[in-house]
């Protein structure tokens, strides 16, 4: 079972694209934002995503969703990366999509993934009136704001995919470094049959899901900070001339676009891993990657735009707080290179390569 990973007519898919990159760029610009630095929730935004039928992009057309692929999905989700969307576009477009495939309604609103972080445990028990969801999931995105989230749960022996309504847990707030809400869920809640699922072999969990969005948003920031850095320098004058005419400036730059590259290709990996049922060593080979390419390119970023790249009113602020929250979120770089290493370790007899081959 895996999403729908088959393009539409490109020019359907094409028109999709533009429309999200529209929207998006008109409603998270610095002054659609009123002013403000950081970009944290807004209501107005939500609903104006919300109307645009982005949310349900990937979902069948029998629970009301457009149907599209699978691939369109993936790339609206870089598109806000790019613009910094202060909304869960990618939590919504994925949560609703493995609901649809597991043959779960979605209920439309605000919706977010749990467990977001590796060691949260949510369990599944059996009730006369149905099924009630327990645990607790920390850095749970929007959390305060969900309709609801979609959750992987264990009744000890099985694992189920369960969608958890508004109501059925008690938030205790958070946030991440970018001011983006990332909240303590507690569940406790009573559900019924129409609302849990077993998991199929093929269908990704919430936290691979995750894990995929973050690396594709994030590879969406890393061009727009290589744009805003390119201008930058070219704009900056510095003893008579442009930074960008200095050779030091020009080498940094260049290793700024590898590293900007390399997060599209990791992107690319976990995109495509998640399309096809959700490959862990592929998805844990493109955090990984991705998280590094991150890391070494805030670093240029910061360099060249010296005393400016750390002020909170300069240009990139925003899109490095958000690439350090984003790098770290459902698994940090550390946590899946254990993971990738365990499986090496464990790997059949036969050679590292036939391992290290299959991952992509």
């Amino acid at each position: 079972m895996n999403l729908p990973g088959k393009r539409v007519a490109d020019d359907i898919g094409r028109a999709l694209l533009d429309a999200a990159d529209r929207l998006l760029a008109d409603l998270c610009t610095h002054e659609a934002r009123g002013g403000q630095l950081e970009r944290r929730w807004e209501h107005s935004l939500w609903v104006a995503i919300e109307d645009s039928g982005i949310p349900l992009v990937m979902v069948d057309p029998a629970f009301g969703g457009a149907g599209f692929s699978g691939h369109d999905a993936l790339e609206i989700m870089r598109i806000a990366g790019r613009h910094g969307t202060a909304a869960p576009v990618a939590e919504a477009l994925l949560g609703n999509a493995l609901l649809s495939m597991a043959g779960i309604p979605p209920t439309g609103g605000i919706v977010s993934l749990a467990p977001a972080t590796p060691n949260d445990s949510i369990t599944l028990q059996r009730t006369v009136a149905g099924w009630r969801v327990l645990g607790v999931s920390s850095s749970v995105p929007w959390g305060r704001y969900a309709e609801s989230v979609v959750a992987l749960a264990r009744d000890g022996v099985s694992e189920y995919l369960v969608r958890i309504d508004r109501g059925g847990w008690q938030v205790t707030p958070g946030q991440n470094l970018a001011g983006q809400p990332r909240d303590r869920l507690h569940f406790d809640a009573s559900i019924v049959a129409g609302q849990v699922a077993e998991r199929q072999p093929g269908l990704p969990s919430p936290f691979l899901a995750g894990a995929t969005a973050r690396t594709i948003e994030a590879a969406g920031a890393m061009e727009r900070l290589l744009a805003v850095t390119c201008d930058y320098v070219q704009r900056r004058v510095q003893f008579g001339r442009p930074l960008a005419a200095n050779q030091v400036v020009q080498h940094a730059t260049a290793r700024l676009g590898c590293e900007v590259a390399a997060a599209g290709v990791a992107a690319d990996i976990t995109g495509t891993a998640l399309l096809h049922g959700g490959a862990e060593l592929a998805i844990a080979a493109g955090k990984v990657r991705g998280a590094d390419a991150v890391s070494v390119a805030i670093d240029i970023a910061h360099q060249l735009h010296g005393a400016m790249g750390f002020a909170d009113d300069g240009p990139i602020a925003p899109i490095t707080r958000a690439l350090w929250s984003w790098r770290d979120e459902f698994g940090s770089a550390s946590y899946w290179a254990q993971f990738l290493g365990r499986a090496a370790v464990n790997a059949p007899a036969g050679g590292m390569w036939p391992f290290v081959a299959d991952i992509t």
